[in-house]
């Protein structure tokens, strides 16, 4: 049992040291320029509904929820093929499914969250934008259920060995985690075993609201060949 954590303990402390590729910060940055237009009217029409349903902290600015939908961004390059479905989950008012599903108009998008205002907003932007590739669902994680695999993806909502949990009767295909630093406590708290597991840092890009962030990518050892 020693040896096993030992192991971990030192994949983890190899795992923080892995960068984001340039050429990955390259795509993000043209995927954002590409939709730019459409994401500031979406940032526009999430602070109108935060006045009056919690979306984002109070106090949030333009450039703020703009940054974040970037950062939401960052799940694309590690997506697998367009007929993989995703479901972001814990979406809120839709981070990081909506920017997702603007930017990758060739995939299906199924939005989760079990607090029915957000999920008020989130019917509204995808109503007004036309983002006809994306749903809202009402639900609980632990409830859903999925006819294939699907990749599951999530900006910060549950910790990683309970998102596990809660999906653990259910064949996934992989997992795209957007994460900050703590990360490696949590992935400690999993038995790596049973995954591959890949963490990328964000921080790379030099911009300082990325520093210790990171992207996570989890398969389960059992689905590699999906």
């Amino acid at each position: 049992m020693f040896h096993v954590k030992h192991c971990q303990h030192c994949l983890l402390d190899d795992m923080k040291n892995i960068d984001v590729p340039r050429e990955t910060h390259r795509q993000v940055d043209a995927l954002y320029s590409s939709s730019e237009v459409v994401f500031n009217d979406v940032a526009d029409r999430w602070l109108w509904w935060n006045k009056s349903i919690n979306i984002f902290s109070p106090g949030f600015k333009k450039s703020d929820v703009l940054q974040h939908i970037h950062h939401s961004l960052y799940v694309f390059p590690f997506l697998p093929g367009s007929n993989i479905d995703c479901f972001d989950v814990g979406t809120g008012g839709g981070l990081p499914g909506v920017p997702l599903a603007i930017a990758d108009p060739g995939r299906r998008y199924h939005l989760v969250d079990k607090v029915q205002k957000k999920m008020i907003v989130l019917k509204n932007i995808l109503s007004a934008f036309s983002i006809c590739n994306a749903q809202s669902i009402h639900s609980n994680v632990h409830k859903l259920t999925f006819e294939r695999a699907p990749c599951v993806v999530s900006k910060y909502a549950f910790k990683i060995d309970n998102l596990l949990e809660m999906l653990s009767g259910q064949r996934i295909h992989s997992y795209i985690l957007l994460k900050g630093e703590d990360v490696f406590d949590e992935l400690a708290a999993i038995p790596l075993q049973d995954y591959h597991v890949s963490s990328f840092h964000i921080g790379s890009s030099g911009i300082d609201f990325y520093r210790g962030k990171y992207v996570i990518t989890i398969i389960p050892k059992q689905n590699h060949n999906l």
